[in-house]
């Protein structure tokens, strides 16, 4: 049997700048840390530091469902830079379960001056598989003949499903109700590959507690830059394949496009000639959105329509 709980006395310690007790004397102004000339100098440097050296979607931007923009990871190693700051990441609690899966990882981010040593700031951050992007993935049904996931199902009355040669398919033909194809999990999905994520969440906590970290000392979120954790400029992967359907990690179903328009996007880029993963890879280097793991958002519906239905190769100079 456990002994009950049991108060302390904690004793004060005396302090001089505090009045004495039963007295009502006011307290202390605090002190300025520095002058005000000296802090608007200061805020002028860091203003001109991110017109001339920081790229919006590049160091900073808008997270698709959002409205204010939001520090990304580089622009934080490059306020470490301007700042003479260095980084000192710790691993302040994780959970690993290998057969569940399910993997946690929490930071503290110490910002170090590399002048004196001292410890200027610290943010936290954290990271794991149950989150949308990671936990779910969207399934697709794959040809039992060739294996790829390039299986659709005709619009023609009478007619099943066929694995499209120009989706990387062998152009095989399927019954509508083929076991070997209906019986495949299709959609929003549990992510069956965890594993191979371990380390792309274990490097998002550590991102997420330097980034609350760089805000925090750097004041930046007062040039309308505010703590984000959702670009994932440095992931490596959530799991297999896709279509553009809805949900994920940033934004619910409000914030994405309904089941038509996202077919509607879907016929679009397959009548052009494009490949879902091309429209993937274009999406993330333009948009800086992973349509693989979510919904396409409504504010660039219309640009990605557009884009999609042009037959032109989604090659590297649409990046602007």
């Amino acid at each position: 049997m456990s002994e009950p709980a049991r108060s302390h006395e904690v004793a004060i310690p005396e302090n001089s700048t505090l009045p004495a007790p039963g007295t009502t004397a006011a307290p202390a102004v605090l002190d300025n840390v520095f002058d005000i000339k000296g802090a608007q100098a200061r805020l002028a440097q860091l203003r001109e530091f991110f017109k001339v050296v920081m790229v919006e979607g590049e160091d900073y931007g808008v997270i698709p469902g959002t409205e204010k923009k939001s520090l990304w990871k580089p622009g934080a190693e490059k306020l470490c830079e301007f700042y003479r700051i260095i980084q000192r990441p710790h691993v302040t609690h994780r959970v690993e379960d290998w057969t569940k899966p399910f993997f946690h990882y929490e930071f503290s981010m110490d910002l170090l001056s590399r002048d004196t040593g001292q410890i200027v700031g610290t943010g936290v951050g954290s990271c794991n598989s149950m989150e949308a992007r990671y936990r779910w993935r969207n399934g697709q049904r794959r040809c039992p003949e060739c294996g790829q996931g390039s299986i659709f199902k005709s619009k023609r009355e009478g007619e099943g499903f066929y694995c499209w040669a120009k989706k990387g398919g062998c152009g095989a033909q399927f019954d509508a109700d083929d076991e070997g194809i209906t019986s495949q999990e299709f959609g929003r999905v549990e992510n069956d590959d965890v594993h191979s994520l371990v380390n792309t969440i274990l490097k998002m906590g550590k991102k997420r507690s330097l980034v609350d970290a760089v805000v925090s000392v750097t004041r930046s979120a007062g040039l309308l830059i505010e703590e984000g954790d959702d670009d994932d400029d440095d992931d490596e992967g959530r799991g297999r394949g896709g279509n553009p359907r809805g949900g994920g990690a940033r934004g619910g179903a409000a914030d994405t496009v309904s089941e038509a328009e996202r077919k509607r996007v879907a016929d679009a880029f397959a009548k052009a000639g494009h490949k879902w993963p091309e429209v993937v890879a274009w999406a993330t280097r333009v948009h800086k959105i992973d349509l693989s793991t979510q919904g396409i958002p409504k504010a660039l519906y219309e640009a990605i329509l557009k884009r999609v239905s042009d037959p032109t190769p989604l090659a590297q100079q649409d990046l602007v």
